[in-house]
């Protein structure tokens, strides 16, 4: 009905400009955080991805995603997302 939340793929659209919704930033965080605690490929494992390298470009695609609705939380994100070396995979 009028006023509830409308959410389209994590973006809340019941406002004049899509916004990010609450759930997305904190799993996106979540991944973030973990990945520089206990590295990308523990992380990969843990999360049950088959490869480090498609966890990593899973949480690059998502804050790339990021990167079209707020700026701000894209270079946070960015900033905090350790790039992925395949001599992290020894």
């Amino acid at each position: 009905g009028p006023g509830s939340r409308k959410i389209v793929l994590g973006l809340l659209v019941d406002t004049h400009e899509p916004r990010l919704s609450k759930v997305m930033l904190k799993r996106i965080d979540r991944l973030v955080h973990a990945s520089n605690k206990y590295g990308i490929v523990a992380v990969a494992k843990h999360e049950g991805f088959k490869s480090p390298i498609g966890f990593f470009n899973h949480v690059s695609g998502l804050i790339s995603f990021v990167k079209h609705i707020d700026m701000n939380k894209y270079q946070y994100f960015s900033s905090k997302f350790p790039d992925f070396k395949f001599n992290d995979l020894s």
